[in-house]
């Protein structure tokens, strides 16, 4: 259950870790830390493997991390079209956009 709720969420373990050792929980991270790791971890995946490749695998971790944001269903549809790494910051964009509008 736990590498699930981590799937977009990597900042959960220190969560677990301060609530099991007695310290106060962080806060959530602010949008703009949560789209900077985002960026950074697909990045380094297109690193790794070729933008190709990694791309591929990125609309499922995208995905993740629009996890809660208003307008999530249509950002995880926008996360399944990506080609290229210009994608995910057009993606990055739509989001920013979306939190800002009304409900």
């Amino acid at each position: 259950a736990v590498g699930r709720a981590a799937m977009g969420d990597p900042w959960l373990f220190g969560r677990i870790a301060a609530a099991m050792q007695g310290r106060p929980i962080p806060p959530e991270p602010a949008l703009a830390e949560r789209f900077s790791v985002l960026r950074r971890h697909i990045y380094d995946m297109c690193e790794d493997k070729g933008e190709y490749v990694a791309m591929r695998e990125a609309r499922t971790h995208a995905a993740w991390y629009m996890h809660g944001l208003r307008g999530a269903a249509r950002l995880r549809r926008e996360c399944c079209g990506m080609e290229h790494f210009t994608d995910l910051d057009r993606v990055i964009d739509l989001a920013w956009e979306l939190q800002k509008s009304e409900k």
